[in-house]
Order: C-alpha cells, then structure tokens, then sequence
C-alpha cells in the first residue's frame, strides 16, 4: 500500500475564499465532484447553524489517519489538504449465508483549547466513485439464493478527554444492489457504476474545555448473501478515478 501524506490542517473560516484560493472558483453544482464541494460543506453548515454571531466555523482539511476494519486491505490512500481519499477492494466470494461489514474510516480531530465548554455542529462530506456487482448463482431445484449490497456514508464524533464514552453518529445512504434468483431462475447478475458524494451532520455535540472531539467519516459496506456473492471495488485497476474521498470536515463552534 502506497501513502503521500500532509500535515493536518485546521482554518478558522471567515472568507472561505481567502484559505483555499486556488478553489474559490470551484464548480458548485456536483456534490459528487472530489475536494470541488468543500466551499458547499460550508456553507451548509452554517445554514444549519442557529443564529449566532459569536459562531467560529472551523475547517479540518486533512485526516490524522486513514483506518479499515480487520481483514479490509487499502491499495492506495492519500491524506493532504482536500485530497483525502482511499482505493479499495471487497469481495466476499461465494458463500453459503453471509452477513458481513467493512468500513473505511477517516480519522479527525479537533480540540477546544479555549477554557470555557462549547457546543459543535459537525458536517462531513464523502464522494464515491467505484463499481460494485451482486450474484445470485444458478440454484439447484426448491433452492432461492440472493446477495444484498449496501453502502452508507457515516459520520461518527466520539470523545478522548477520559470521561464516559459518549458517541454520536449519523449516516446517509449512498447505493443498494440486489440479485435474487427463484428455483427455476437463472443467474442474476447486477452491477453499477457508484459516483455519488452525501454530507453527514450532526449537531449539538458538547466538548469540555481542552477536550478533544474525534470525527470519524467512513464508508460502511454491508453484504447479505446466501450462495451469491458481492463485490465492492474501490481500486483504480480499470479506472484511475476511482476511490473513497473524504475531502473535508466543517466545525461551527459555539460558546455555551
């Protein structure tokens, strides 16, 4: 596995054109298009955000890290300044019933240093891009056989100041691919093309004073098979477009 890496990053945003001006003109309209939809992240955020002119809006442009879960191999990952992103492969091979998960988490961090406690709204932004295939191998006669995919975008805070855990998390969903066969069916075959972006919110999140809020942005894979098979694929073998991207995370901080 290949890794550039960047120092992490924190902006407090007041012209969000004046931290990233080689984006101020960036195309709006695609929530899909990679890194081109942090100024809408933003500005998201702050239509989300009540009414309060003290509010510090805070971009995290680049991840502290870039995790899987356990038997998820990434091919490639990147952690710079609006060019976070991971390639990947899933395939879950023919299985007689399977349920199974894989995640691909980015990892960000950010601490109130102030001395006071505050109350963040969060939002996170994630593009797909990739291909995925669900099989329903040909049954033998009484015999149904399927394979359910899903893919979420999920955003999880969790804390690291000692107390008890507290973790939030809101999720989007991002595709569903179904092949089912009856008895007397032949193979199904299902396959799409993913190129897709969601943002994920969520708001409310109270940190102590020096607290540190960890800010999970992941792609969650979901696979429900019974004598089928699902293939999430992520890897730029075919397309050099494809990955997992995590461009940016918009903090709107208020003083409590």
């Amino acid at each position: 596995m290949s890794e550039r890496t960047a120092s992490p990053e924190k902006t407090i945003i007041t012209d969000l054109s004046d931290t990233h001006p080689q984006l101020a003109h960036a195309p709006q309209e695609a929530m899909a298009t990679d890194g081109e939809h942090w100024r809408q992240t933003i500005e998201h955020l702050k239509t989300r955000t009540r009414s309060d002119a003290s509010a510090e809006f805070i971009v995290l442009d680049t991840a502290s890290n870039i995790l899987t879960t356990t038997g998820l191999r990434l091919h490639a990952t990147q952690r710079a300044p609006l060019d976070n992103w991971a390639k990947f492969y899933w395939y879950t091979g023919d299985n007689t019933s399977i349920y199974w998960r894989h995640e691909v988490r980015f990892d960000f961090r950010w601490q109130n240093t102030s001395d006071r406690p505050v109350v963040i709204n969060t939002l996170g932004s994630l593009s797909f891009h990739g291909t995925c295939e669900a099989v329903a191998n040909r049954p033998a006669l009484f015999d149904e056989r399927w394979s359910d995919m899903h893919i979420y975008g999920r955003l999880d805070i969790n804390e690291l100041w000692g107390g008890p855990i507290r973790q939030a998390s809101q999720s989007a969903r991002v595709m569903y691919l179904s092949a089912y066969i009856a008895p007397v069916d032949d193979t199904d075959v299902q396959r799409e093309r993913v190129d897709t972006g969601v943002s994920v919110w969520y708001d409310g999140y109270q940190v102590p004073p020096q607290g540190i809020a960890w800010i999970l942005l992941s792609c969650r894979m979901l696979a429900n098979t019974r004598k089928g098979s699902a293939r999430f694929d992520f890897r730029d073998t075919y397309d050099p477009a494809h990955k997992v991207q995590a461009p940016v995370v918009g903090i709107a901080v208020h003083s409590m």
